[in-house]
């Protein structure tokens, strides 16, 4: 779920997390990303959902 709670848009501080579902290469994915509003740095994985 995405999350972005600890963010201040406003003043670019904070960190927000994303989540989403995705197909890549007929595989269906999920995308979680989670980025820094300071320095816009983050890290993102993916997780193969099974049927």
């Amino acid at each position: 779920m995405s999350d972005v709670s600890k963010a201040d848009f406003a003043a670019g501080a904070g960190s927000i997390r994303l989540v989403g579902d995705l197909t890549l290469n007929f595989v269906k994915v999920r995308c979680v990303a989670d980025v820094d509003l300071t320095s816009y740095a983050g890290q993102g994985r993916l997780e193969i959902l099974h049927a």
